[in-house]
Parts: C-alpha cells; sequence; structure tokens
C-alpha cells in the first residue's frame, strides 16, 4: 500500500440467502423421478447448503482478515506519519534552536567587534586630543611666563623709575638750598 492511501476501509457485501435458487434445482423437482431421489436431492441440497454456508464463512472470514489487515495496515501507516511528523518537529524545533543560537553568537561577536571599534576610536581621539592639550598648555604656560616676565620686568622698571624719583626729590630741596646759598 503507499503511503498517500490513507483511507483503507474495505466493505464487501454478500447476500445470505438460506433458499437455493439454481435452475437445475428446479429441474430436479419438476422430473419425474422426484420421489426417488427426493431423499438423494435433499442430501444434495444439504450438502450444496453446508459447501456454500462454508464458502460464505470461508470468504467473510478472509474478508474479516483482509479487512483486519487492512485496517492494521492503515494504522501501522497512521503510527509511521506521526512517528516521522514527530521526528521532524523535533529535528525542526533544532534546527530552529541551533539556528537562534548561531544568531545570537554572530549578534554578540559584532556587537563585540563594534565594541573594540569605538574603544580603539575613543582612544584614537584621546591620543589626538593628548598633543593638541599639551601643546596648548604648553603655549598657556609659555604666555603666562612671558607674561609674568614682563611684569617683573615692568615692575623693575618701575620700581627703579620711583627711586630714582625718590632720589630726585629727595636732591632737589637741597639743591634748592644751594642754589640760594649761592646767590
Amino acid at each position: 500500500m503507499g503511503t498517500n492511501n490513507l483511507d483503507c476501509s474495505v466493505s464487501f457485501e454478500i447476500p445470505i440467502r438460506d433458499e437455493v435458487q439454481s435452475p437445475r434445482a428446479l429441474r430436479l423437482l419438476s422430473s419425474p423421478n422426484y420421489i426417488r431421489n427426493d431423499s438423494d436431492l435433499n442430501e444434495r441440497l444439504e450438502k450444496a447448503r453446508e459447501r456454500r454456508s462454508n464458502v460464505l464463512a470461508e470468504t467473510i472470514n478472509r474478508n474479516e482478515q483482509h479487512v483486519h489487515l487492512a485496517k492494521s495496515k492503515c494504522e501501522q501507516e497512521k503510527e509511521k506519519l506521526v512517528n516521522r511528523s514527530n521526528e521532524l518537529m523535533e529535528n525542526l524545533t533544532e534546527d530552529l534552536a541551533q539556528k537562534s543560537s548561531r544568531r545570537q553568537q554572530i549578534i554578540d561577536k559584532i556587537v563585540n567587534r563594534n565594541k573594540k571599534e569605538i574603544e580603539k576610536a575613543k582612544q584614537l581621539a584621546d591620543a589626538r586630543a593628548s598633543p593638541q592639550s599639551i601643546l596648548l598648555r604648553q603655549i598657556n604656560d609659555d604666555m603666562s611666563n612671558k607674561e609674568n616676565n614682563r611684569r617683573s620686568h615692568l615692575q623693575n622698571i618701575v620700581h627703579q623709575c620711583q627711586l630714582e624719583i625718590e632720589k630726585v626729590q629727595s636732591v632737589r630741596p637741597r639743591r634748592s638750598i644751594n642754589d640760594n646759598s649761592m646767590e
């Protein structure tokens, strides 16, 4: 039987009749030797009935066996299909689980790679910013040192000028006294 034919129901209709309706039996009944062959005929009819009932019983048994065999084959095929479908479902779920885990691994790899790239970019940005910030700090330090030096020079000049002014002012009254005395 093919696996595609799942309908395995088979039915046979066997008519069971007790009366024998054969033209030969009718001819025998209508013959003049009927009375004489009555017991013989009855025996023959009885044997024919027995044979017929035996044949019918054998046919019924064979048909029942065939139906039972067909049903058992149908059940076996159904069981095979159910087992096969269960096996396929298990395989599909395993495949889906494997694909899902592979997909997650790929996603994790991509995420880790992107994290590393971001870290490298940050390091590069810090590396680029470091020389700039160092240079800016050095420039600021130089500028502040120059400004401090300029201020200190200016303060020294101012201080010396004040000293000179004080000297001049201290000398002026003496000079005016000397100038007055000279006159």
